[in-house]
C-alpha cells in the first residue's frame, strides 16, 4: 500500500510510485488512454469513509419514504461500445424506495483523488438512475457497471458521494426491481467480444 500522497507514474511500462515528479516520456500519450481504462493502485476499496459522507448518506437515507419512482437508462462514452437499449421507470413506491434503501446500503468508496483502486476494464458504459418524490428530482445515481463498479450519488444540492457495487449483490437486486433479467445490464461485454 501506497501512502494517499504518491502518484503513480508509468515510464517505459514500468510502476514506479513518485511524489508528483513525473516527466514526460514518448509513451505517455497511448499510456494516459490505459491508465483512464485501469487506474492506479493503493488503498482497496471499501476502506474508509471519505469525511462528511456518512452525514450526506444519513440525510439521503431519512427521505426513502418520500420516494415515489425511479427512471431507469442506460449510456455509453465510448460510441464503439453501444449500451444495452433499456430504458425502465419503476412507478411502483414501494419498489422504487427498495431500490433507493439497496443503493444507499452499498459500501463507501475511497473519494477521489485522494485514494486510489486497480480496476478491471472499463468500457464506457454508465446507468444513470434518478430517484424521484413528488416530481421532484431526490437523488441521483450514475452506475458504472465496469471497472471499479462505482456508484455516484449526487443529491441536486450537495458533493458527490462515491460507493462500491463490488461484490454487493446489487446488480440482482437492481435488475429484478427493473423487472429486467441481470444479464442485460451486468456484466457488460461490449458486442463481439
Amino acid at each position: 500500500m501506497l501512502p494517499n500522497r504518491l502518484a503513480c507514474q508509468w515510464t517505459l511500462g514500468k510502476h514506479r510510485p513518485s511524489l508528483g515528479r513525473s516527466r514526460p516520456t514518448p509513451r505517455a500519450p497511448a499510456l494516459a488512454g490505459f491508465l483512464l481504462l485501469v487506474g492506479c493502485s493503493g488503498d482497496a476499496v471499501g476502506q474508509g469513509d471519505a469525511v462528511g459522507q456518512g452525514d450526506a448518506l444519513g440525510q439521503l437515507r431519512s427521505e426513502t419514504v418520500g420516494v415515489s419512482r425511479a427512471e431507469f437508462s442506460a449510456t455509453t462514452s465510448i460510441p464503439s461500445n453501444p449500451a444495452p437499449s433499456v430504458r425502465v421507470t419503476v412507478a411502483d413506491a414501494g419498489k422504487a424506495q427498495s431500490l433507493y434503501s439497496a443503493t444507499l446500503a452499498l459500501a463507501t468508496f475511497p473519494q477521489p483523488p485522494r485514494r486510489w483502486a486497480s480496476c478491471p476494464i472499463d468500457f464506457g458504459i454508465f446507468y444513470h438512475l434518478v430517484f424521484e418524490a413528488a416530481a421532484s428530482e431526490v437523488m441521483t445515481a450514475d452506475l458504472q457497471p465496469g471497472g471499479c463498479e462505482t456508484v455516484t450519488l449526487q443529491k441536486p444540492d450537495g458533493l458527490p458521494i462515491y460507493l462500491s457495487a463490488v461484490g454487493s449483490g446489487y446488480w440482482s437486486t437492481l435488475a429484478a426491481t427493473l423487472g429486467i433479467p441481470e444479464s442485460k445490464i451486468f456484466p457488460y461485454v461490449p458486442p463481439g467480444l
